[in-house]
């Protein structure tokens, strides 16, 4: 397998191109923009993206962002980058994968000052892991036995978090009736279409507490609570603890 790896920041000034190569993108810090075939996410540390060869991308930056890029040969031969980039795909980054990307974050400049073979190996190293980890993902964990695509469900809902998001926008994301959808999915995932939302929402406000320096009323609207207050009573209910609690106790 032939692949560099480098990290990034993506400028604020829109851009867009193609190249020959396969890319991968993987949020480290902060926030970027990046949209393929129409389709346009938020980058950040809990999302990622695979972009074919040839394919046209726009992205930009919001303030200071950083990303894991690697990029492989086009004329790769091995079967699995094949099914991995026959189409662009958005994923998110679950905690195996968000470790990996932090420990290649921080280990990548170490080898940037090292000879070519060593720099080399590591690019390579990286790349195979998270080519690993892709397969797992992608092709493994299908459920053929589900009713829902939870995975979809998953994307359409992570995409989201910052806006008001209905039980009938999620039903439609999956070609499913709301009142069907409503019923199969509270058996299949044993809560709410609701509950669920609350329960990511709640997620990716305990990650940026822990992983940013973005304030409570900022991290708020970031994750689609109507004020700091409603945040506040919702988390202390879940955990036991306030925002601002469990961030001190996260800093220490």
């Amino acid at each position: 397998m032939s692949a560099s790896a480098f990290l990034f920041q993506t400028p604020e000034i829109p851009t867009g191109h193609k190249h020959d190569h396969l890319q991968m993108v993987l949020g480290v810090s902060g926030v970027s923009k990046i949209e393929i075939d129409g389709t346009e996410i938020k980058l950040d540390l809990m999302k990622g993206c695979v972009i074919p060869a040839n394919t046209t991308h726009q992205f930009s930056g919001i303030g200071k962002n950083k990303s894991l890029t690697i990029n492989f040969r086009q004329k790769i031969q091995d079967d699995l980058i094949k099914r991995i980039f026959e189409r662009p795909r958005f994923f998110l980054l679950d905690q195996s994968m968000r470790k990996f990307v932090q420990f290649s974050a921080m280990e990548l400049p170490e080898y940037e000052d090292l000879e070519t073979n060593c720099n080399m190996r590591f690019n390579q190293h990286i790349a195979a892991v998270f080519t690993g980890l892709m397969e797992s993902r992608i092709f493994k964990h299908q459920r053929p036995e589900q009713r829902i695509d939870l995975d979809s469900i998953d994307r359409f809902v992570m995409n989201r978090l910052d806006c008001k998001i209905t039980v009938e926008e999620i039903a439609k994301s999956v070609h499913i009736s709301p009142s069907h959808f409503f019923t199969l999915f509270r058996e299949e995932v044993g809560k709410t279409p609701h509950q669920y939302v609350i329960e990511k929402r709640l997620e990716k406000a305990k990650l940026l507490l822990k992983t940013t320096k973005l304030t409570i009323a900022e991290i708020s609207e970031e994750v689609g609570f109507s004020s700091q207050s409603a945040l506040s009573n919702t988390f202390k209910k879940q955990f036991g603890c306030t925002p601002g609690i469990f961030k001190y106790q996260s800093d220490i």
